[in-house]
């Protein structure tokens, strides 16, 4: 009877073993989207004791994104779009393809956009600013600043950064056109205004063939700063405009008498450079003494080098 009780009671603690173990069986092998994503991660960039590995990456990227996780899509659409190796392992666990056809496709931009915007649909940010600079590279510049705002949105810094640029240009566009409206009805500052966006590239690429025009038009009303900026494109020579010391020389004279700092300071450079023109050191020391009068401090620093 003893040895009854204790073979009943030894059977009923092992039922509860299995069961427990069971239990726990069942609770680590609960792989979720979340977790899914995670490791994904962990193989994709190499994180711990993880070795990188893109195409363990996808597996566990497409096993969340199965599930819906906006974080896997976006990640293996990008690995798609862009041809990270071993992304296609993810065709398997989508459509059931073979191991042969899976690495056949090193890349698939139209599945990699699919599943970023399925991403992007469900709000993820990082999916919404990618979107947005690829509509920007497409020319598309309403379609990406819609989606460069849905992620600024929610604080993603990429997109508010487009954002603002994008801003700043429409700003810089709007005053050009102003500042182009008054230059051709003669205005000189205006004219020597549009001479300088077009030198610096304010709106578009830089040129200094424009540059060149309009900064002419405000000399010949005598504008100091034109004649001194015409000046250096003549004396740089780049960018479409011929070198020509001389003509260097007749419009930073023009502006030194005016009593221009920075032209003083760039005739005396000239002149004491004696390249296509006669050198002359004592009119050099002359302008650098002018220039260094009114603070310019490279036209000082040149004069008590080479002047005393």
């Amino acid at each position: 009877m003893e040895e009854y009780y204790m073979l009943k009671y030894t059977v009923r603690y092992c039922i509860l073993f299995l069961i427990l173990a069971f239990q726990v069986a069942t609770v680590g092998c609960a792989y979720t989207p979340q977790s899914n994503f995670d490791t994904g991660n962990k193989y994709f960039y190499g994180q711990g004791t993880f070795t990188q590995d893109y195409k363990s990456a996808a597996y566990w990227y497409g096993k969340a994104a199965i599930e819906g996780h906006a974080g896997a899509q976006f990640m293996l659409g990008s690995m798609y779009y862009e041809g990270k190796s071993g992304a296609v392992y993810y065709a398997r666990t989508i459509s059931g393809g073979s191991a042969t056809e899976i690495r056949g496709v090193p890349k698939d931009e139209a599945k990699g956009l699919e599943l970023i915007h399925k991403a992007a649909e469900q709000g993820h940010a990082g999916a919404q600013a990618w979107l947005g600079d690829l509509s920007a590279r497409n020319g598309n510049k309403d379609e990406a600043i819609t989606w460069w705002s849905k992620a600024a949105e929610q604080g993603n810094r990429n997109a508010k950064l487009k954002l603002d640029l994008e801003e700043n240009k429409k700003e810089a566009a709007e005053q050009f056109a102003a500042t182009q409206k008054l230059a051709e009805q003669g205005n000189v500052v205006e004219q020597y205004n549009l001479g300088v966006m077009y030198e610096k590239g304010q709106v578009g690429a830089p040129n200094r063939v424009k540059a060149e025009e309009w900064y002419l038009k405000a000399a010949k009303q005598g504008h100091a700063l034109a004649q001194n900026n015409l000046g250096s494109l003549y004396a740089k020579g780049f960018g479409g405009v011929p070198k020509n010391e001389a003509k260097a020389v007749e419009w930073f004279q023009k502006a030194a008498e005016q009593g221009e700092a920075v032209a003083q300071y760039n005739l005396g450079v000239i002149y004491y450079q004696g390249q296509e023109i006669l050198q002359d050191r004592k009119k050099a020391c002359l302008m650098w003494s002018l220039a260094g009068k009114q603070g310019h401090k490279d036209a000082i620093m040149h004069y008590n080098k080479n002047c005393q």
